[in-house]
């Protein structure tokens, strides 16, 4: 056995993960060697491991070895190294079974595949992806089972495989059967198999299940060869409810029913095909059909609702099935072809075989409200996807390199079969705009080679792209040119026919063109070509014979884009060729490297003035020359543009050529007009061509009659204003809106505003009018001002056109009656949630992006929620794609450029492989140009005639800047109606809308509206008013919304401005329902200036897109509760609860409306006095109404709701919660926490303080659990069937958030008080812990009691341990949880721990009177409950507990408020607050311990420490005995500060160097003023104000007056008290952060520190030096550090050699102790790591039984965790102690390693909360915070989680303000400023408005100050 067990070793040795690839618990060298060397414990696993090493030697002869650090989940190597999957194993057939569950949203299967194996092996290595593998088998050709036992799975998730492990060889050429049963969550995105929902009608939401599987997500639905190589047969069986039908591939065989409510469909049997191709769709569909005239039935299915739009669809398919099968010569071979409508689709189709699945907009046709560009976008989809039945699905490329094989011939093959089947629809006009808008992407030089390598799902996902689709298309079309129509046509024929239901590569499609044919090789031979047209191996062209295999591959192997150089020597025309590239030009250093190597074969063509054809010629070289026929006036290459390749004349071709156009333009084909105009502005952009010669070149356009080169000159013109207008260059804007509406005024005149028209014709009408207006054309603002005035007296029901109808809403939107009636509009559609689908969303935040007023808000929404897009995008997803390029390209700065390197640097190892971040910077990078000083002058000659627009001198513009995104790689998004010619078709992969939808931000216009919306296209508009890609008015008078406005601006931005900012925000955030509707002035009474609008009240929509009837976070006064009657039934298997509420409610006023609150709970039934009524749902607001046709009168009625929910995942409603006992069973409970807002989450309420009320409450449990609720329990009722139903007494009355109930398996012990049974309960293993609790608990209530002389009022008191519990405890009245730290006791906690659990159970208790009995009427007033229950706590401990010595923590309390309190960002003790966030924040040490040390009987003296935020500096001044005293708001960063005001009444206490020690020393005096005088009746050496610290106010001496202090404490240190010298201490520290003293004075006072004896003054001083030491150590200013480190030992290192490790009984002194030994072992100070070191050893050698004194285990543990093997038993004992008090330093000493791979394992798992609690999150951030090793991991891990991080702890909540601050109060660098600013203004509704991010934020600027005013200090000290 040893030599067995150390081959295992090595062979695990060799797959230690690295760093980075860390997701399981931290690896160190001791703790592998433990793992790996201890012998396995069965032999079975030994056998295992040995066959496991044994057949990977074998096997990965490929080169792949063990060598390689694959890991799977379990720990074991994974046998397989390569993200391609080995090819020993092929699939032959897969029989699937499938079965979605439409409820519970998952899916189980199986699967049972057909496999050949071609070697010898004991694995399978397949795909799999968050799939649940429950068992896997092996079986033989016979189909026995090769194991007895279920085989071993092993997962790899990094590569998305799994391998299954067969005990017996699989032998080569044997054919197997490999098993599988599996199970999963219905994807919540838009791949694998997905859950889809749409809504009906009646309001109905439907679920359906649908798959989208290309390119890598079949394996997200079942186990599967995943790779295009891998063609397989299917048959398909699925499972499903009798309202519902099943789809697949294939027709249905036949439907059986199997029981239990369930049939199965099972379907023919497929043809061969890659598994990308499967598909299945389980919905409640209808379908219209028809046969083709071959036989082929087609269907077209969608919800039934939109049933009537599919025959459009029927029709084209119908035909362009038929033009298909005719031009290939190949029939379709399936006997059906089903289209579907899918609600929920990213893609805009994807091609399944026999199941083409569309987004609804792709597909849907309805003639009376769709467009002719909804026309044309859905033909050319159908016929896209329609074309992959062949290109893709009959031949397949071999790997996802030549993807181009499949997109790029289905792109071509669009426009060839719609242009041949649908002439009218002239679609050969736009196929320029594919080509011009691959240009754009190809000139840049992050593009790629067609043909490019991609490996892993990013890379393969990005090759969906520009390149693949249209670039492939447009060389296609350049060959098709190049052969001829005829030629070109019969090489296709021959490729598919020669690779049908297989694989191939560029070169067998190659071959296939050059390659002559004979009648035997095609049987029907119409398409075949004779040998004398072409040889094996050339092909004539020109007279030239050049290899076609060669000449392909330069145009697919190589990126970019060839520019062809022209120049006319008489009749020789010099041509070369080199790359085509923007950002660079030739006289720069890169020119010639980023030249290098690039050829082209380039298939010329060519026109002249003298010739009537076009003239041919290869160019193979750099250079050649041609020989012309004659003279000629001009020359033109790439005749109407059939070439890929961008053409430069010499000076006279170009002014040849504008010659030409100006005279005769019709001389040239529209192509050829077209794309001069195009190339001369992408030379210009390039740098190649001056600016000056485009514009003279377009401005023959005022004659041109042919759209495309009209929408070609106008399109970049206006890019250039836009790009200007962003920029806000004023005066170059005025001049080139002069040139556009001189130039193009008759074009623009011409237009009617009407619908009809070609579809080119009504692109043309709707951009040149749209452009008119936007220039603020007269003539056309009149016109769209009457159309808008007659549609808005219509209220909206008179038809718009559609063309003009966005160009309307704008003008209409420049007056705030017209915009206001917009929004009324808009917000009557339903701004939800729901009706944005998410598969929006890349196009929603790029059409924000475009706008000037949005694209900051786009992008640092994106940043926000990049996990959120990555989760429901994934990266290389053109959904990714569009959102990055959409949002960065829209910058042209250098400081932008900067952000976004920024941001993507800092997830980098999430998108290092995206080529499109590449791309992105790249076309920043040329929107970025030299300031504008530097601009050369344009040449005086001007184009413009003095007309009436004046004469005109242009500046011009700066090439990087004449074009924004528009011109680059855009969003693959065209509209075909609306967009700039160089968007393009992405079928497969667009989001695109057509024109009836897109101006509702490209969604709202395809979801459901109400029958009574007649005007469908008016309703679908009404984003156009303004919020997109239009100017407005305003802009010309204020300024938008800039991400860093320029230091010399200073403009406010108009109210109206504002206002579309934010409701562009929150039109974007609301995709991800964190806020529905637009906030702000507009809404409020008192808000923004209305003109001459009607509308006082905005009502809110419901979510059944009813007003809703209230407009107030607040609810109305009109009706309160008097009694609930609450039942509830928790499910712990659903981990569901269904509850019931009775609510008597009295009616005060007379109202139609009953408003209360409901959050997360679905409502099934609402019964008022006794008829069942309607409701609406306002869930913003978490408000819900019932609506009443006539006034309720003034009585009480009954309301009576039933309802559903999730028990709640985070800590506040009714959550569950979990533990695992002593003997490893997991228990599940459940638990409340409403305060303050989360009582609506467990039962409809009127969840606000002031609305007291009783409560009767009944729950329903199972037998092995109790119930606990507020009052004690008055029967329990068995049900039967293991149910029982406890019911309670009725409450007293109280507020919601006092309501509490627990289901569990507790176990208590109790004590009689009085009238009061006092019990406390824990789980059962740690009854035991809970005696000290409840002595303490009995004690505390007697003395409660006795000083407020009224008696608890209830007759039981439950205290309650927790397991999972967020806060220390809450109040609730009877029944007061806590977590199980702040409760629980073991007999080996010393009296440390006790002062702990002692002062959260007397704060608590404190709350049964001041917050139960007496509440504060809302939140603003919260300090009433917190201050006094602390103050409270702290009093009562120190007349019950004396021996806690609790005075000393008090002291820090107060000196932890004061430091809050001093900053900006701190507020009034009382202040307001309505949203739930502010409401959280409530909850902070200003409410808890400002108010609590204050003289609470005066009311003038507290009004003025309640209204103020902050709290005075009070600086003292002596003259003899005058002493001046004056007060100002002591404010650590005033620089944003605004209040001057703040004046407080101080009672001043005082003592003198006379008398200082006795009470009767104590002197008062009031001051109210700013200044005061105070006359002393003698002469004193020193006086020391704020006796004992009692005021909350800090004191300030003049220059003497400190010297005095500082002199008296060196001669005797007890002439103060101990608080008096902590206060000073304290004091003097804040003083030198305010810059009112130099830090010298803080050293000086320091001298006397070494004489000091007391705790208080000690841990002080040591805590503000170790701050600086942290500071200094966080800036790398190692040798401070170290010299701050040298201080401290000299000053305390007496002290702390003086300290035993030996058990103390004195509080005190084991809190002075612990701050000692603690520094100690930190900074290395004695040899206190040797000490703790031998303290833990003799834990260990003990077995973890001795005792470790409780205040020294936190320093034995931090020194122990220092080394690996410590770190690893402190983890195994984390796991396992019962004892929480001591798991909670174990957790803090593992969370303080200074091992990072340790620290980000766990970081990670507090926040998953797999192995730590969630609950421990904050507490880690803190301490690995602390730590030089880990802060700015802990930090990024913020960042990146921030998302995450909010689902668990509410925004606001105290563990967010402790995660924030925890995780920026370390940082004193403008660097870190910055990037915390970023980060924390992008957090948007996340976080950004919190008042601690003010905070951290002002923390981080005083550090910086700090630093800056004291490091010369500290260099020179010591």
């Amino acid at each position: 056995m040893k030599a067995v067990e150390t081959t295992i070793q090595l062979k695990f040795s060799l797959q230690r993960p690295p760093i980075n690839q860390l997701t399981n618990q931290p690896s160190t060298k001791q703790h592998q060697k433990t793992i790996i060397c201890n012998p396995l414990p069965s032999m079975h696993l030994l056998v295992f491991i040995l066959l496991f090493l044994e057949s990977c030697c074998v096997q990965l002869s490929e080169g792949n070895s063990l060598a390689v650090e694959n890991l799977a989940t379990n720990g074991l190597p994974f046998p397989w190294s390569k993200v391609r999957l080995p090819n020993y194993i092929i699939p032959v057939h897969y029989h699937l079974l499938i079965h979605p569950n439409l409820t519970t949203l998952s899916f189980n299967g199986s699967v049972k595949i057909g496999i050949d194996v071609k070697n010898n092996t004991n694995w399978v290595v397949l795909h799999s992806k968050g799939l649940k593998i429950i068992s896997a088998t092996v079986l033989d050709e016979h189909e026995a089972h090769l194991s007895e036992r279920a085989l071993s799975v092993l997962e790899y998730p990094p590569h998305e495989q799994i391998a299954i492990f067969s005990p017996r060889i699989l032998t080569s050429g044997q054919k197997y059967y490999l098993y599988l049963e599996f199970k999963a969550a219905l994807n919540e995105g838009f791949f694998g198999f997905y859950k889809s929902t749409y809504k009906t009608k009646a309001g109905e939401t439907r679920v359906l299940a649908s798959t989208h599987f290309e390119p890598t997500s079949a394996r997200m639905a079942l186990p599967c060869f995943d790779e295009p190589i891998f063609k397989a047969n299917y048959t398909v069986r699925i499972r499903r409810g009798p309202s519902h039908i099943a789809l697949s591939n294939m027709p249905l065989e036949q439907t059986v029913e199997i029981g239990n409510g369930l049939l199965e469909d099972r379907f023919k049997v497929s043809v061969k095909m890659s598994s990308y191709l499967l598909a299945f769709v389980v919905c409640d569909f209808t379908a219209v059909s028809g046969l083709t005239d071959t036989g082929v039935n087609i269907s077209i299915y969608a919800a039934p609702e939109k049933w009537q739009q599919t025959h459009y669809a029927l029709e084209a398919a119908l035909r362009l099935l038929e033009f298909y099968e005719q031009y290939f010569n190949i029939l379709y071979p399936l006997p059906k072809l089903d289209l579907i409508a899918i609600p929920d689709f990213q893609s805009g189709a994807m091609e399944n075989w026999g199941l083409t699945t569309y987004r609804e907009t792709s597909l849907l046709y309805d003639p009376d409200i769709s467009s002719a560009s909804d026309k044309l976008w859905v033909t050319m989809v159908i016929g896209h996807e329609l074309a992959h039945q062949w290109f893709g699905n009959l031949v397949t490329m071999q790997w996802w390199n030549d993807i181009w094989l499949n997109e790029g011939f289905a792109r071509y093959m669009e426009f060839v079969s719609v242009a041949a089947v649908y002439p009218e629809l002239k679609v050969e006009d736009h196929f320029l705009d594919t080509c011009f808008g691959a240009i754009g992407r190809d000139s840049l030089n992050s593009s790629r080679p067609i043909s490019s390598v991609a490996e892993n799902p990013t890379q393969i996902k990005e090759m969906f792209d520009t390149v693949s689709y249209d670039k492939g298309a447009c060389i296609l079309h350049m060959l098709r040119n190049f052969l001829t129509d005829e030629v070109f046509q019969s090489g296709i024929i021959r490729y598919l026919q020669t690779f049908q239901y297989s694989n191939a590569r560029n070169e067998d499609l190659w071959d296939s063109l050059i390659k002559t044919c004979s009648e035997e090789e095609f049987t029907a031979g119409d398409y075949c070509y004779s040998s004398t047209q072409g040889t094996k191996n050339v092909y004539g062209f020109a007279g030239e014979h050049i290899d076609l295999r060669e000449m392909m591959h330069s145009w697919t192997q190589q990126k970019g884009i060839p520019l062809v150089t022209v120049k006319q020597q008489g009749r020789t025309l010099h041509i070369g060729q080199e790359r085509f590239l923007k950002i660079v030009l030739p006289q720069e250093p890169l020119w010639a490297a980023l030249q290098d190597g690039f050829l082209w074969h380039i298939p010329l063509t060519y026109k002249t003035s003298h010739s009537d054809h076009e003239i041919k010629h290869i160019l193979t070289t750099k250079s050649d020359e041609l020989e012309l026929d004659g003279d000629v006036d001009w020359v033109k290459l790439n005749t109407d543009m059939t070439g890929y390749y961008i053409v430069h004349y010499d000076e006279e071709g170009w002014a040849a050529l504008s010659k030409l156009l100006k005279e005769n333009h019709s001389a040239l084909s529209f192509r050829d007009r077209a794309s001069l105009v195009h190339n001369a502005f992408q030379l210009v952009t390039a740098g190649r061509l001056s600016l000056d010669k485009a514009l003279d070149l377009i401005t023959y356009l005022k004659s041109e009659t042919h759209n495309v080169p009209l929408l070609q000159g106008i399109g970049y013109l206006q890019s250039f204003y836009k790009l200007i207008e962003k920029r806000n260059i004023t005066d170059v804007k005025h001049d080139l809106k002069t040139y556009m509406l001189q130039y193009f005024r008759e074009v623009i005149d011409s237009q009617t505003w009407s619908d009809d028209g070609t579809v080119s014709d009504r692109k043309l009408r709707e951009e040149f009018l749209s452009l008119a207006c936007e220039l603020h054309y007269p003539p056309c603002l009149e016109k769209a001002q009457q159309l808008f005035l007659s549609w808005m007296e219509s209220s909206g029901r008179v038809s718009l056109p559609t063309d003009v109808s966005e160009t309307v809403y704008m003008v209409g939107a420049q007056h705030e009656t017209g915009w206001l009636f917009l929004l009324e509009k808009l917000l009557q559609l339903g701004m939800e949630g729901s009706l944005i689908k998410k598969q929006n969303l890349p196009t929603l935040i790029y059409m924000v992006a475009r706008n000037p007023v949005g694209h900051f808000l786009a992008w640092d929404f994106v940043k926000t929620h990049w996990k959120d897009l990555v989760a429901k995008f994934p990266l290389g997803s053109f959904g990714i794609r569009e959102i990055i390029v959409g949002t960065v390209t829209q910058f042209s700065s250098t400081e932008e450029l900067k952000e976004v390197k920024n941001f993507f640097g800092s997830i980098k190892e999430q998108v290092s492989q995206l080529r499109v971040i590449h791309v992105a910077t790249e076309n920043l990078e040329k929107n970025i140009h030299d300031p504008l000083s530097h601009w050369q002058q344009m040449e005086s000659t001007s184009q413009l005639n003095h007309q009436e627009y004046g004469a005109v001198d242009r500046a011009p513009l700066p090439r990087n800047m004449i074009e924004n995104s528009m011109f680059e790689e855009e969003p693959d998004v065209v509209d075909l109606a609306k967009e700039s010619p160089s968007y393009h078709i992405d079928s497969d992969d667009v989001t695109y809308e057509p024109r009836s939808s897109r101006l509702l931000v490209r969604g709202l216009g395809e979801t459901e509206l109400d029958e009574d919306e007649e005007d469908y296209e008016s309703s679908a508009r009404l984003l156009g008013m303004s919020f997109m890609n239009r100017s407005s008015s305003q802009r010309s008078t204020a300024s938008s919304y800039t991400h860093q406005q320029p230091s010399d601006s200073c403009s406010k931005p108009s109210t109206k401005t504002t206002v579309m900012g934010v409701v562009l925000l929150i039109l974007v955030i609301s995709i991800f329902m964190v806020i529905y509707f637009v906030p702000g002035c507009t809404f409020t009474k008192k808000g923004c200036h209305k003109t001459n609008s009607s509308m006082d009240n905005i009502y809110p929509i419901s979510t059944s897109k009813e007003l809703f009837p209230w407009t107030d976070l607040r609810l109305p006064l009109s009706v309160r509760p008097v009694h609930y009657n609450i039942s509830l039934q928790p499910d712990f298997n659903l981990m569901t609860f269904q509850g019931r509420v009775l609510i008597i409610v009295e009616v005060l006023e007379e109202t139609k409306n009953i408003v209360l609150h409901s959050s997360d709970l679905n409502i099934t039934k609402v019964i008022f006095e006794s008829q069942e009524v309607q409701f609406l749902e306002y869930n913003p607001w978490q408000q819900i109404a019932i609506k009443f046709p006539e006034n309720l009168k003034k009585q009480k009625y009954i309301l009576d709701i039933s309802y559903r929910a999730n028990l709640s995942n985070s800590y506040d409603g009714f959550y569950n919660s979990s533990y695992v006992d002593t003997a490893g069973t997991k228990r599940v409970l459940a638990a409340t926490q409403f305060e303050p807002l989360a009582a609506r989450k467990a039962f409809p309420c009127f969840d606000e303080p002031a609305f007291k009320s009783t409560f009767i409450i009944k729950i329903t449990r199972e037998t092995k659990y109790i119930s606990l609720s507020n009052m004690p329990k008055v029967k329990s009722t068995d049900l039967k069937s293991g149910l029982h139903e406890d019911e309670f007494e009725k409450s007293v009355k109280m507020s919601t958030y006092l309501v509490a109930f627990i289901v569990a398996e507790f176990s208590s012990h109790s004590k009689q008080v009085s009238n009061t049974m006092v019990s406390v309960y824990a789980v059962p293993d740690k009854t035991d812990q809970v005696h000290y609790a409840l002595e303490t608990a009995c004690n505390l209530l007697d003395f409660y009691n006795k000083f407020f002389e009224i008696d608890y009022p209830l007759r039981k008191l439950d205290l309650v341990a927790i397991p999972d519990f967020l806060a220390g405890a809450m109040e609730n009245w009877g029944l007061i949880t806590f977590r199980e730290t702040t409760l629980l006791v073991g007999n080996q906690s010393s009296s440390f721990d006790k002062q702990l659990v002692t002062s959260v159970v007397a704060h608590e208790l404190a709350h049964q009177w001041f917050g139960n009995l007496v509440t504060m009427r809302w939140w603003n007033d919260l300090w009433l409950n917190e201050g006094f229950a602390t103050y409270m706590q702290y009093m009562s401990i120190e007349n019950v507990f004396p021996l806690l010595d609790i005075h000393t923590e008090f002291l820090n309390v107060r000196f932890k408020a004061l430091a809050k309190d001093a900053l900006n960002s701190s507020h009034p003790v009382s202040t307001f607050v309505s949203t739930p966030e502010q409401v959280e924040e409530m909850f902070d040490s200003v409410s808890y311990e400002k108010v609590s040390k204050q003289n609470l009987n005066i009311t003038e003296m507290m009004n003025s420490w309640t209204v103020h935020k902050g709290f005075p500096l009070v600086t003292v001044k002596r003259s003899g005995t005058r002493v001046t005293l004056s007060q100002e708001h002591f404010l650590l960063n005033a620089e944003n500060s605004t209040d001057y005001s703040s004046l407080w009444h101080i009672p001043l206490t005082y003592v003198n160097d006379t008398c200082t020690l006795i009470a009767s020393c104590k002197q008062v005096f009031h001051l109210k003023e700013k200044t005061a005088t105070l006359e002393l009746p003698g002469d004193v050496k020193w006086l020391k104000f704020n006796l004992r610290s009692e005021g909350f106010y800090i004191v300030h001496y003049d220059e003497e007056g400190w010297s005095a202090l500082i002199a008296a404490l060196k001669e005797n240190v007890t002439i103060l008290p101990s608080e008096d010298r902590a206060a000073l201490i304290n004091n003097i520290f804040a003083l030198s952060r305010l810059d009112k003293l130099p830090f010298k004075q803080v050293l000086n006072l320091m001298e006397y520190i070494k004489n000091e004896t007391e705790t208080a003054p000690l841990t002080e001083a040591l805590f503000q030096l170790a701050e600086i030491h942290r500071l200094l150590d966080k800036r790398s200013e190692l040798n401070l550090a170290s010299r701050v480190t040298a201080y401290i030992d000299e000053h305390f290192g007496s002290f702390m050699a003086s300290q035993s490790w030996e058990v103390e009984s004195s509080v005190s002194k084991m809190t002075l102790r612990s701050a000692l030994l603690e520094t100690a072992c930190a900074l290395n100070i004695n040899n206190c790591t040797s000490q703790a070191k031998q303290l833990f050893d003799r834990w260990l050698q003990s077995n973890k039984t001795f005792q470790i004194p409780s205040d020294l285990m936190m320093t034995v543990f931090k020194v122990a965790a220092l080394t690996d093997k410590g770190w690893v038993e402190l983890l195994e004992s984390y796991k396992h102690t019962i004892y929480d008090t001591e798991k909670r330093k174990m957790l803090e000493a593992l969370a303080s390693t200074q091992d990072v791979r340790k620290i980000i394992w766990i970081l990670q798992k507090s926040l998953d909360g797999s192995e730590i609690q969630n609950q421990e999150f904050p507490l880690v951030i803190h301490t690995v915070c602390r730590n030089f090793a880990g802060y700015l991991y802990a930090w990024d891990f913020v960042k990146e989680n921030w998302e995450k991080i909010t689902q668990k702890f509410p925004v606001g909540s105290f563990a967010i303000q402790s995660i924030i601050t925890s995780a920026t109060s370390q940082f004193s660098t403008k660097t870190h400023l910055t990037e915390v600013q970023s980060f924390l203004s992008s957090l948007g509704a996340k976080g950004s408005q919190m008042r601690i991010v003010l905070e951290a934020i002002e923390t981080i600027k005083q550090n910086m100050r700090w630093m800056e005013r004291n490091l010369k200090t500290l260099q020179i000290w010591y």
